[in-house]
């Protein structure tokens, strides 16, 4: 099992690549009371027809999408925490907000 780990608001997770998590039917769960985020390791994402390029954007976008719920636990904003729709169209939508951020030169 690899670990890493990251600051979210001031709080450090640690990531955990983890193949016991398929028992769960999940590609990534985030478990905000022991700041811990466990993922799929990448080459068990989608399935085995499914390229190596094709894998890492999908163990990316789940990554992003477990590290969203964390940042609105950290905020105290736990029922958007909750929120699987909101928390992925945040995961989704954000490298696109950052593109044109960085466009603007405004980060």
């Amino acid at each position: 099992m690899d670990k890493k780990t990251v600051n979210i608001l001031g709080a450090d997770y640690t990531i955990e690549t983890d193949e016991e998590i398929l028992k769960d039917g999940a590609d990534g769960i985030c478990h905000p009371y022991s700041n811990r985020i466990r993922i799929r390791p990448k080459e068990n994402m989608l399935g085995d027809g499914d390229t190596k390029e094709e894998k890492e954007k999908c163990y990316k976008e789940t990554l992003s999408h477990e590290c969203i719920h964390a940042y609105f636990r950290e905020s105290g904003l736990y029922s958007y925490m909750k929120d699987e729709v909101l928390v992925d169209w945040i995961a989704t939508q954000f490298p696109k907000m950052e593109k044109t951020f960085r466009e603007l030169d405004i980060l």
